[in-house]
């Protein structure tokens, strides 16, 4: 197989790096107040649409009798073509 001691090496070194304790000079990664708002403008944004997809699905219509997906999509738009104005 492999050389487990040779892992649990790497391992522990890796937990040593990821747990030393940084000076007070030395900021790191840390979140800030940018990456908040584009959290919260991401959220607001996704909340648009998906009311912008709900209004849109309460749109749709078709005709349910018809027996092929092409005769359900005729009824559909044999609607909206009376509906429509004489001149267009």
């Amino acid at each position: 197989m492999g050389d487990n001691g040779a892992v649990t090496t790497v391992l522990a070194a890796g937990l040593t790096v990821l747990t030393q304790t940084q000076g007070p000079n030395d900021f790191g990664l840390k979140a800030g107040p940018g990456a908040f708002w584009m959290f919260v403008a991401l959220a607001a944004a996704l909340v648009l649409l998906v009311l912008s997809m709900r209004k849109q699905m309460r749109r749709v219509d078709f005709d349910e009798t018809g027996e092929t997906d092409l005769e359900r999509m005729r009824g559909a738009s044999d609607a909206s073509r009376d509906q429509r104005p004489a001149g267009e």
